[in-house]
């Protein structure tokens, strides 16, 4: 797919304007009292004499500076046993590189490789490079948080499955909901398609099959080497977490449950599910990126804390859009609206909204639309050729 060179420059600059203009929005981090409060977390408890059983300590014995439990599941406390090897100081600035080298290493590995060769390869490394200086990433640094991992590891499992190694990416599918549990929602959509996509053909069927078993490894693994703490970790710490109180709409916050409660809480939700899923079934084969991308931006949007530093979820969403939309079809058109919406509402407009409070909830309502309206316009964002067919980012190798 060759760009349109001038709707591609007119599309760039308004996309590059939007992003420049928003990375001063980083002044609306609700900054805390020192950078990485989130890592000091897990850092306090690698570093307490219950290091070896965080679940049966508390924040405060712990030296958690505000009295935080461990409510991080044991595959992602384990994960960080390399802070007992620096200090606090040398642990924040390294994480700091890994988020950011993390983020850009993630993103350039869900563009497709005749992308860098083609013209306009330098808009996506502008795009990239402007995608990383605003808010979610800012914030997810200042709070050394750990998103990146669900990101890094979900992006594996695509690479793998596009591969054709359905087991391996099976596995750290399910590794990625081990880490943070939320990207279990990602892991529903991807099996509808792929059970959808199984009817009728042995092969496909197979790779299903394959895929699952991959999941169930990776969870029987994780079982085994931590059982007695996971144990400790759902009859407790996950009961409690969960029971948090419901957030009202904040400018840092994404949760549903800030725009509504009960059961209409749970449709907008069910939505994201229902839509994507239907998606799933019908574009997994031959779109599996957009599957695998718009299934792990919806994950975040179901638990009653989710800031909007793990908005890092939404980030292949929006590069794909980006990608597409430099098509110079209707497709390209369709893709570049989706995308401003999307970066309207995920990652600028944050100056508006903290002068209007009222539009708070509306932010999060747009961003419950673009999830929607893009998994509605799935089938219409496949980029075309010059022949005018459709391109796609691959199939498993061998179908």
């Amino acid at each position: 797919m060759t760009p349109s060179q001038p709707g591609d420059r007119l599309k760039l600059a308004a996309v590059a304007a939007l992003l420049i203009a928003s990375i001063s929005s980083f002044m609306l981090i609700p900054f805390g009292p020192y950078w990485g409060m989130d890592l000091q977390n897990l850092f306090a408890f690698h570093h307490c004499a219950a290091r070896n059983n965080p679940y049966l300590a508390t924040g405060a014995a712990c030296g958690d500076v505000g009295g935080r439990d461990m409510f991080y599941p044991p595959a992602l406390y384990w994960s960080f046993s390399w802070l007992r090897l620096v200090s606090f100081e040398t642990g924040v600035t390294l994480w700091s590189i890994v988020i950011g080298g993390g983020l850009l290493l993630s993103l350039w590995s869900w563009v497709p490789a005749r992308a860098w060769r083609e013209p306009g390869a330098g808009s996506v490394g502008l795009f990239l490079g402007l995608l990383v200086a605003q808010f979610p990433v800012l914030f997810a640094m200042e709070r050394g948080n750990n998103d990146i991992l669900v990101l890094l590891a979900w992006t594996g499992a695509l690479r793998l499955y596009l591969a054709g190694a359905a087991p391996a990416a099976g596995f750290l599918c399910a590794i990625a909901v081990g880490l943070k549990l939320y990207p279990v929602f990602a892991f529903v959509v991807v099996v509808i398609g792929l059970g959808w996509s199984s009817i009728g053909s042995t092969e496909r069927f197979r790779r299903f099959a394959s895929y699952a078993t991959g999941c169930a490894l990776a969870a029987a693994a994780m079982l085994a080497v931590f059982w007695q703490q996971t144990r400790t970790y759902v009859t407790d710490q996950l009961p409690r977490f969960a029971g948090a109180p419901r957030l009202p709409p904040l400018l840092f916050s994404h949760t549903l449950d800030g725009l509504a409660s009960g059961w209409r809480s749970w449709a907008l939700k069910g939505a994201l599910l229902a839509f994507w899923g239907v998606a799933a079934a019908r574009r997994l084969r031959q779109d599996p990126a957009l599957v695998f991308a718009g299934a792990l931006a919806l994950s975040t949007y179901f638990s009653a804390v989710s800031f909007d530093y793990n908005l890092l979820t939404t980030y292949p969403l929006l590069l794909l859009l980006f990608l597409r939309s430099r098509s110079a079809d209707r497709s390209g058109a369709l893709a570049f609206a989706l995308l401003s919406l999307g970066l309207g509402c995920i990652v600028s407009g944050r100056f508006q909204v903290a002068r209007d409070p009222g539009m708070l909830e509306a932010r999060l309502v747009a961003q419950w639309l673009w999830l929607i309206a893009t998994a509605l316009a799935a089938g219409r964002l496949a980029p075309r050729n010059a022949a005018g067919e459709a391109e796609f980012m691959g199939e498993p190798a061998g179908v």
